[in-house]
C-alpha cells in the first residue's frame, strides 16, 4: 500500500518528526527528509508493521500547489481530522 500525503513544515520540525515516527514505529531518514524538504520533493516513510510506504511530499511554492492546498477537503477517519486533495485538482494536477 502506498499513502501519498502533502506536508508543509520547516525543516526545524523535520527532526522531532522523524523522532515521534520512530517512537510509533516507522522508519524515516532524517538526513533523506531533510534534503527533501530542501528541493521541495518527498521522503519516503515505511510502516514497519504493515509495510506501507508513505511518501511525505512538501508543499510546493507553486500557485497551483498553495491554491490546492487551500481547497483541500476536510474528512474524519478514526476520530482524525484530515485532509484529501479537491477532485478538480488531482484531475488538473500538472
Amino acid at each position: 500500500m502506498d499513502v501519498d500525503l502533502v506536508i508543509l513544515c520547516s525543516s526545524e520540525q523535520i527532526p522531532p518528526l522523524v523522532r515521534r515516527l520512530r517512537t510509533m514505529n516507522y522508519y524515516a531518514d532524517e538526513t533523506s527528509a531533510l534534503q527533501s524538504l530542501q528541493k521541495k520533493s518527498a521522503f519516503q516513510v515505511f510502516d514497519m508493521q504493515t509495510e506501507w510506504k508513505i511518501d511525505l511530499i512538501a508543499l510546493k511554492p507553486t500557485l497551483f500547489g498553495q491554491g490546492a492546498f487551500r481547497r483541500r477537503q476536510a474528512f474524519e477517519f478514526q476520530g482524525l481530522e484530515l485532509f484529501v486533495t479537491s477532485p478538480e485538482d488531482l484531475v488538473d494536477a500538472p
